[in-house]
């Protein structure tokens, strides 16, 4: 009975049948369980560096907040060269499919390389610009002058993760991450606490943990390429081949995501440095909370890989309709998720104490009260993150960025610099970060209206 309700009602357009629900499982599930596997990873490696004491935490988790904006530059390029990569697969343009590749692949390692020399020449500077405790700061240099070489072998994998995704091939990426991740967490083990025999590193055992597990993560993925076990192969010399026509819808793709990418990362680093200026007692909570909200947040890391293998296919091959269709469909499946995703943060935050023992009374109910902030905006940050993603599908770049980055940079960000120049000291940072979060989601009304337009509804392999 309520299921023929449901199919009779004004919901009807946004749920699936079976069909619809395996196929988008079948996509989304290698892709959760691969991020699922990264943040719990970095939740383990996080309390392993708690253990040795609470400031620690804080110096890693400051140390890498520069990595947002290293991401952002990948999640820019490499996003637009996604919606390309999936839209001539559906095509079934595979050579020029290897073309963009190649192009991606030698972007990825000259960022790589820019980004690791700049954070290798200026460790203390990035400390500094983030908190003022000379013994945080010191930790944080030690272990950015490990890290900061995992860059450049996180490049190739992040190229191949990326490309392999928008083709819909998710279970490769899942199965490498997790054999990496692996690694990573043994030798963060060993290396941090000087088991099995070896010297008791501190958080530089865990950046040199993290940076072995990436060599090793890019190694087995130079051997699927040279082997040949995916579309994609090794030989750069095709990025020559790509034709103008290409290389401008690339580049034209690609400037204003990689932009939109680096300001959206840029202003949640501007939102980590307000609350640290609010109140830098409060960060190991700020930690807590982010760690909790980055494991629930993996469920939708596999929402943008149903879009674009569900949508982003049929776009290439001309057929609307059931691109359209299926954008319904994926709102209805998000707002499910996000459901899922709410269950998993309140389950989570019970035991945070637990899991952090060595953290000062004062932070434990102040961490739970941040999760809870953030799991209120679950629904509607879905909702959105599906609007992004199918306007990003369709090649509709400009709209994306409007709402993505110049919004935050409008709005947000300026609310932010005035409560930590301001209200320094005199604004508590859950109510900052209250606001914060309200002022991020309004948006989303904007952005399902021009979703409804249907400016994404594009085919990219057509003049």
């Amino acid at each position: 009975m309520i299921h023929f309700a449901l199919k009779n009602s004004k919901l009807a357009p946004y749920l699936g049948d079976r069909a619809f629900y395996k196929s988008a499982l079948l996509v989304m599930i290698p892709v959760i369980l691969q991020q699922l596997v990264n943040a719990m990873f970095n939740f383990v490696d996080n309390v392993m560096v708690a253990s040795i004491d609470e400031l620690s935490m804080v110096a890693v988790t400051v140390a890498n907040r520069p990595a947002m904006l290293y991401y952002a530059l990948f999640f820019g390029f490499t996003g637009a060269a996604g919606l390309l990569l999936s839209q001539y697969y559906g095509a079934n343009r595979l050579d020029v499919c290897q073309r963009i590749f190649s192009v991606e692949m030698l972007l990825g390692f000259a960022f790589s390389l820019l980004f690791a020399l700049a954070m290798g020449l200026f460790p203390e500077q990035v400390m500094r610009f983030f908190v003022t405790d000379e013994y945080t700061i010191s930790v944080g240099v030690a272990y950015l002058r490990v890290v900061v070489w995992a860059y450049l072998p996180a490049a190739v994998s992040s190229v191949c993760v990326f490309s392999l995704r928008s083709l819909g091939i998710n279970l490769l990426p899942m199965v490498v991450s997790m054999l990496a991740i692996a690694t990573s967490a043994f030798l963060n083990w060993v290396l941090i606490f000087g088991n099995l025999g070896m010297p008791r590193m501190g958080v530089q055992g865990a950046a040199l943990g993290t940076l072995l597990g990436r060599v090793l993560e890019m190694c087995i993925y130079v051997v699927v390429l040279l082997t040949k076990k995916t579309p994609f192969s090794l030989n750069l010399y095709h990025a020559r081949r790509i034709g103008r026509p290409v290389m401008r819808d690339y580049v034209g793709k690609a400037l204003p995501l990689t932009c939109n990418e680096i300001l959206w990362s840029s202003g949640l680093m501007i939102f980590f440095w307000a609350y640290t200026r609010i109140n830098e007692a409060a960060l190991p909570a700020i930690n807590v909370m982010d760690q909790v909200f980055n494991i629930s947040w993996v469920f939708f890391m596999g929402m943008s890989s149903a879009i674009s293998v569900m949508v982003g296919k049929q776009l290439g091959a001309g057929e609307f309709g059931l691109a359209k269709q299926n954008a319904k469909r994926l709102y209805g499946l998000g707002l499910m998720i996000s459901a899922v995703c709410i269950v998993v943060s309140l389950g989570v935050v019970q035991v945070v104490g637990g899991i952090f023992p060595k953290l000062s009374p004062p932070q434990i109910p102040l961490a739970k009260q941040m999760i809870y902030i953030m799991v209120c905006f679950f629904p509607t940050s879905a909702t959105y993150a599906i609007s992004f993603f199918l306007l990003r599908a369709g090649g509709d770049t400009k709209n994306a960025m409007l709402l993505d980055s110049v919004y935050m940079w409008v709005i947000p960000v300026p609310v932010a610099l005035v409560m930590a120049i301001a209200f320094s000291g005199r604004i508590d940072v859950r109510l900052a970060m209250l606001i914060i979060q309200l002022l991020m989601n309004l948006k989303v009304i904007w952005a399902v209206r021009i979703v409804k337009r249907g400016t994404w509804l594009r085919n990219l392999t057509m003049p």
